[in-house]
């Protein structure tokens, strides 16, 4: 059985109607010359401005491609990630871009 071999139903589609005339006006561009753009902002200033910013070291190294967040937190566990020279036993740990990092002996950056 197809559809149009089925049987029409009484009462007439809710688009059957006259609809209002809703649609928008329509927006006319100006094809002149465009203003041009203002210059980006290095990245150089906006490292500057974060270096000071305590992040969490799992952030930090995941940012650096050490690896996933989790991952830096399993290894953060099983002690081969530093601190300032300190062993870390928590991934609860705020650091900034100046603290020195190491993982398994190697500084990070």
């Amino acid at each position: 059985m197809s559809f149009k071999d089925k049987p029409k139903r009484e009462g007439g589609k809710p688009f059957d109607r006259d609809r209002k005339d809703t649609a928008k006006p329509k927006k006319t561009f100006d094809l002149g010359p465009r203003p041009a753009r203002k210059a980006a902002a290095p990245a150089a200033e906006a490292t500057d401005a974060t270096a000071g910013k305590p992040e969490r070291i799992s952030k930090i190294l995941a940012r650096a491609g050490v690896a996933s967040r989790r991952d830096v937190e399993r290894m953060i566990m099983d002690g081969r990630v530093r601190l300032n020279g300190q062993v870390l036993d928590t991934p609860v740990v705020n650091a900034t871009l100046s603290d020195r990092i190491e993982v398994d002996g190697e500084p990070i950056r």
